[in-house]
């Protein structure tokens, strides 16, 4: 089973689990730094990927931003 075939919204889903995976603490860990950042950053980059075809999606735009933002804060 190739998770090419699966709908979008479902690979994205798997990339999450898979950065909670490698960047948690312990089991079960999804609330500590390095998996937030490590989650924001993923979507960052998903959403990145998303503008350089949609460039005048303006929302995603703005919405990119709050995530920058709060990817900053985190790192401070």
């Amino acid at each position: 089973l190739s998770t090419s075939m699966l709908p979008r919204r479902e690979q994205h889903r798997l990339q999450l689990r898979e950065v909670i995976k490698e960047f948690q603490r312990f089991p079960g860990d999804v609330g500590s730094s390095e998996v937030q950042v490590a989650r924001l950053t993923r979507k960052i980059h998903d959403l990145a990927e998303h503008l350089k075809v949609h460039r005048k999606d303006h929302s995603s735009r703005r919405g990119l931003q709050g995530l920058l933002s709060q990817r900053r804060s985190l790192l401070q």
